[in-house]
């Protein structure tokens, strides 16, 4: 059986040579949407290292909408 996969669209803004706007749709399963629906400030942290090099995160400035793929 087959895992339900959510499309989750991700904005916000982070410091990378200046400030830079995030508009991102991402494809993830559950187990990953769930450390993004607790919004702490690590895993956001990381998948922003991840994503884009070399940027911080000031504040709590991200957005995040899921919806469900069948």
């Amino acid at each position: 059986m087959n895992k339900p996969m959510y499309d989750v669209h991700i904005r916000g803004t982070i410091q990378w040579k200046g400030p830079y706007a995030v508009d991102q749709w991402i494809r993830m399963d559950e187990m990953q949407l769930r450390m993004f629906r607790v919004a702490d400030k690590q895993s956001m942290e990381a998948w922003v290292k991840a994503n884009y090099p070399g940027a911080t995160l000031p504040t709590n400035t991200f957005r995040i909408v899921e919806k469900k793929r069948i």
